[in-house]
């Protein structure tokens, strides 16, 4: 019975509401979510989150919510690194410091399932 209260009082929220807790969305696009497994795993590395944006073609504001999305389901995860001057010595300013995402383990295995089951399916469809 409680649940269902729950459920309705969710419901009928506001879009800025739900924003502002984090539960804006609830049901990502698959393709969407596969896009990002799938650039952060072709590049093997920690990327920018303006690259990452570029590449999955969304808008920044959407992208910000399929970013939390996936970091509350723990497939990527945030990495701070330093940028290096030209010397190659790592900087340690805070102005230098850039947030990096990466996948993690779960994103990993997220990517062999998921996309390689989309790929299957869907033969010669682009992510």
């Amino acid at each position: 019975m409680q649940a269902s209260r729950i459920f309705e009082e969710r419901k009928n929220r506001t879009r800025r509401e739900r924003k502002i807790d984090g539960t804006l969305l609830e049901r990502p696009n698959l393709y969407v979510v596969a896009r990002f497994l799938e650039v952060l795993y072709d590049n093997q590395a920690p990327m920018k989150k303006t690259n990452i944006q570029m590449l999955v073609r969304m808008n920044y504001p959407r992208f910000l919510e399929y970013l939390d999305w996936l970091l509350r389901h723990e497939l990527v995860m945030k990495c701070i690194e330093g940028e290096e001057d030209d010397e190659g010595d790592e900087r340690s300013s805070p102005a230098q410091v850039v947030e990096k995402i990466a996948l993690t383990p779960k994103g990993i295995e997220a990517y062999h399932t998921f996309v390689g089951w989309v790929r299957q399916t869907m033969e010669g469809m682009k992510l």
